[in-house]
């Protein structure tokens, strides 16, 4: 017993953890995006600018190597996103995260490397004996031109697929919660038993010669007639009766009718266990 005990702890411990180390994951990684997309605007609006050296042009051409590999390694966990076991509400937001995060590296890698044309067309100019440097950074940055405009067609292939996969699961975010409603659906009404009979919602079958008879619920008794509610937000039905019968089927200790000299509500204690047996509830009172 002790044993078990303490493996289910370890287990809840490791848990706790994987959940800890993926929030702080996706908090970094948002942080990330943030950074990008300050660095990005500094770059659009020419407040971030490129000294005109060999050194500074080297640097952003190691940063544009930087970003293409996170943009490699960005797709690699969106493939693992789309087929891994998660909550949907939580895949789709790391998906959106992720698309995000390539989306900026794109921008910032495209705008460094105008940055870069820039600084090296100064270059040229004040080229001296470093002509050769200079001919040999301007090689890397269309081989770099080239492998972004290569990269801007997966990322154009990848959108269309990441499209259909963000569709998929808000359809099935749609499913899941109508599914939901639809196993959580009940109904109550609460009238005099004349008043049930005359709607044609309770009918009597059984006992003899006109004595004893059991109220039933009719089962074509039309769902526009009572009131809808889910399941499980539902804990107390008004009465304010004299007197009430639960004339449905639920369990005795799975609810109880309150109040002084009356019945005043009718308050379900264990909502799985009241409406195990039928998804109505059908009360028959006396003023």
């Amino acid at each position: 017993m002790k044993v078990t005990s303490l493996l289910f702890a370890v287990l809840l411990v490791i848990a706790s953890c994987g959940e800890s180390i993926e929030k702080k994951e996706n908090i970094a990684l948002k942080e990330e995006i943030g950074k990008l997309k300050a660095e990005n605007d500094s770059l659009r609006s020419g407040e971030l600018k490129l000294q005109a050296s060999l050194a500074e042009s080297e640097k952003f051409l190691k940063e544009i190597e930087q970003n293409l590999a996170s943009v490699d390694e960005n797709k690699t966990m969106l493939a693992k996103l789309s087929g891994e076991n998660q909550e949907q509400e939580d895949v789709q937001a790391d998906i959106k995260n992720h698309i995000e995060k390539i989306k900026e590296l794109m921008e910032n890698s495209k705008l460094k490397v105008i940055s870069l044309d820039k600084s090296l067309t100064k270059l040229r100019k004040e080229s001296g004996d470093k002509s050769a440097e200079i001919l040999a950074l301007d090689n890397q940055v269309k081989a770099m031109v080239d492998n972004l405009i290569a990269k801007d067609k997966e990322i154009e292939a990848l959108d269309s697929e990441l499209e259909s996969v963000e569709n998929m699961y808000e359809l099935e975010l749609e499913n899941s919660a109508e599914l939901t409603a639809i196993l959580n659906r009940a109904y109550y009404l609460v009238a005099s038993s004349k008043d049930l009979e005359a709607q044609g919602i309770i009918t009597k079958e059984g006992g003899f010669i006109g004595l004893g008879k059991v109220k039933v619920i009719n089962a074509n008794a039309p769902d526009s007639l009572f009131v809808q509610v889910e399941k499980n937000k539902i804990e107390e039905v008004m009465i304010n009766a004299k007197k009430a019968t639960i004339i449905t089927n639920h369990p005795a200790d799975s609810y109880t009718i309150e109040g002084e000299g009356k019945a005043e509500k009718l308050l379900i204690t264990n909502q799985e266990l009241f409406w195990k047996e039928g998804n109505y509830l059908v009360i028959a009172i006396e003023k």
